[in-house]
């Protein structure tokens, strides 16, 4: 088992995204502080409030090159009581990645960004490289859409206690270089709620303090080169 890296003090900052409900979602994947998740109701009276929260737990995922954080998900009535039953779909993004590299010091790894975050290169959503899409010149589409995927633990509908276990599992390559967009609506007959997290794919601490072995996170899979046209929302990612 291992423990997240406390992204703030490892530059990266990320936020899961909270709120009041009522209103609209913050866009899955827009690097963002706040947000907020909302319910919306199908029939009087009947709205649900939909939260996703994740785990401090890095841990090694079902091969030796990835890693795999949990998020819960529970949804409750307009009365607070949990709602059993409900069809939780999540949806992943990653709008954004960072170039840069680590270098091992005394007692840790430090890291050195080469650019502000760059935005996902694919913009027409084709997974294929198209004429003026490679922005940071490295010759491929970044990120993959397939450096990280959300599956269920065990059930799509929420328990007794109005919950659903999912999983990111994503390459340890990308670990700290991708910023994702998770989005979970549940869905109850007509009534549907939703809500959004947010964040960098977490780095197991452990590792940025053992300088006696590579990371394997420790070039950025996607270069070193600044981007054509960096992201403006810097501040707002945490880079």
């Amino acid at each position: 088992m291992r423990y997240s890296i406390s992204i703030a003090t490892m530059i990266l900052v990320g936020t899961m995204f909270t709120g009041c409900g009522g209103g609209s979602d913050s866009a899955a994947g827009t690097p963002v502080i706040g947000g907020g998740d909302s319910g919306s109701s199908g029939d009087a009276g009947s709205a649900i409030s939909v939260s996703v929260g994740a785990s401090d737990q890095i841990t090694d995922g079902e091969t030796t090159e990835t890693y795999t954080q949990e998020f819960t998900v529970q949804v409750v009535d307009s009365k607070g009581y949990p709602v059993q039953g409900a069809t939780v779909t999540p949806t992943l993004s990653l709008p954004y990645f960072a170039v840069g590299y680590w270098t091992a010091g005394s007692s840790a790894w430090t890291r050195t960004l080469t650019d502000n975050p760059c935005a996902n290169e694919d913009l027409n959503g084709n997974n294929s490289l198209d004429a003026g899409e490679d922005t940071n010149h490295n010759g491929q589409l970044d990120p993959r859409a397939a450096d990280a995927s959300v599956s269920w633990e065990t059930t799509q509908k929420t328990d007794a206690n109005g919950q659903v276990k999912l999983r990111i599992q994503y390459l340890q390559s990308s670990a700290g270089w991708v910023y994702y967009g998770l989005k979970v609506t549940a869905k109850v007959s007509t009534t549907e709620g939703s809500a959004t997290f947010s964040d960098w794919l977490g780095i197991p601490a452990a590792q940025v303090t053992d300088v006696s072995t590579a990371l394997p996170f420790q070039y950025s899979p996607y270069g070193t080169e600044a981007c054509v046209t960096p992201s403006t929302a810097s501040a707002s990612s945490g880079l």
